[in-house]
């Protein structure tokens, strides 16, 4: 049987760091994961988005870009080789 941690909607950079952080915590303590599966929308890019906009958000979309790696590779380096994510 395969485990797998189900992670919804994180938009960064809009994320929670207390359930990033979690997260993390989760992939360190269950060796036995099979893998991540990421439902939604991991990265908010509301830069590009269709939807309103608020003025007072001045972030960069490559600065998000650059968030979203991290997070993404600080969680990869801990999955068990050969997980998926």
């Amino acid at each position: 049987m395969q485990t797998y941690l189900i992670v919804p909607d994180i938009h960064v950079p809009f994320h929670d760091i207390k359930a990033v952080k979690l997260v993390t915590k989760l992939i360190k303590e269950l060796p036995q994961l099979s893998g991540m599966v990421m439902l939604g929308d991991f990265l908010d890019a509301f830069q590009i988005s269709t939807y309103s906009k608020d003025p007072s958000r001045r972030n960069l979309l490559a600065e998000d870009i650059e968030d979203f790696k991290q997070i993404l590779n600080e969680w990869s380096r801990n999955l068990k080789e050969g997980s998926n994510i």
